[in-house]
């Protein structure tokens, strides 16, 4: 039982390190007056380490004497449940930014000021516009 302790107080201090980037980038929307600059490599980071959770508790499952014990479910559970978190974690910071684009657009009618525009990755710039055109359209 203690290894299976130790074996759990490892996995949480993985998680911890596998998820600082994700919740990084969630502290420095919260932070930013209106936002941060965009920061795809990070959110690239965050995508490939949910990727190799997914691949290490898939791993871990397979693997020869694995019986479906509590002991032996720790293990993949601890990464699913951080492979959530991250999930979470960037799905929120993705729909702070959408919220606070959509918000200037509200605010901003026309050209986009290229201060905000700067902060802006090629896609939230192609969004921005798409969220202008829509609401610049006659409905009938």
């Amino acid at each position: 039982m203690a290894e299976a302790r130790e074996r759990v107080g490892g996995w949480l201090a993985l998680m911890d390190t596998w998820t600082k980037e994700a919740v990084e980038l969630l502290r420095e929307v919260e932070k930013a007056a209106w936002l941060p600059p965009a920061q795809p490599e990070k959110v690239s980071t965050v995508v490939s380490k949910i990727s190799e959770l997914y691949r290490r508790g898939s791993q871990l499952q397979l693997a020869e004497g694995f019986d479906g014990s509590l002991t032996a479910l720790l293990g993949p559970r601890v990464y699913m449940l951080t492979l959530a978190r991250l999930q979470r974690c960037l799905l929120a910071y993705l729909r702070c930014r959408m919220e606070r684009i959509e918000a200037l657009r509200w605010d901003v009618a026309g050209v986009l000021p290229e201060e905000n525009k700067a902060m802006l990755s090629p896609n939230e710039v192609r969004y921005s516009e798409r969220c202008a055109a829509c609401r610049s359209s006659p409905r009938g």
